[in-house]
């Protein structure tokens, strides 16, 4: 393709004038000229076709200046048009982490709660049997040796809620649903 259009550049470029000054110089001679204003009539049209290739060099270099710098405002584009995709990438990324974390915490949290339920409802009983008793050991009405067995009685439900809460740590730590949940929460870097 590119052969027969510098075969037809040239063509256009040297065959055309050369066959157009020909004629031009027939037709002087014919006309009555002498050679010699015949050569310069011929002269005058070199330098006019001269003065036409000079101006289309111009308009292609002015072309090719413009192609480049359409190819480069092209370039410029597509990097800001990557760049917002990526950053969209990043973006929608980050959402859906941050909705799976979420996700993982609801589940964590149902799972937990259903766990603890029964042990915070004896833990919760406990407490309010602890609290009753401090109100009786700190009543005016109560003897040293009433105080000394309300504390131990206090004492002894405290450690029952130490228990209790060691049983629904064990519980929680037991359940293989809640430990996979964590794992996998963990993996996501969800905090």
């Amino acid at each position: 393709m590119k052969t027969h259009i510098i075969v037809t550049a040239l063509i256009t470029v040297f065959a055309l004038p050369t066959v157009a000054l020909g004629a031009s110089f027939t037709y002087s001679l014919i006309q009555g000229r002498t050679p010699a204003e015949a050569v310069s009539i011929i002269a005058d049209q070199v330098d006019l076709l001269f003065g036409r290739v000079d101006t289309l060099e111009a308009q292609q270099a002015s072309t090719t200046a413009e192609l480049e710098q359409l190819k480069q405002e092209n370039a410029n584009l597509q990097a800001k048009t990557a760049a917002i995709a990526s950053s969209t990438a990043k973006a929608s990324a980050a959402e859906d982490r941050r909705s799976t974390c979420a996700d993982f915490a609801s589940r964590i949290g149902k799972i937990e709660t259903s766990i603890k339920a029964p042990y915070v409802q004896q833990m919760t009983t406990l407490s309010a049997q602890i609290h009753t008793l401090a109100a009786q050991k700190n009543s005016a009405s109560t003897t040293m040796d009433e105080a000394v067995q309300i504390k131990q009685q206090m004492q002894a439900l405290q450690k029952q809620m130490s228990d209790l809460n060691d049983q629904m740590q064990q519980a929680m730590d037991a359940n293989t649903d809640l430990q996979a949940l964590i794992k996998q929460a963990n993996n996501l870097l969800c905090a």
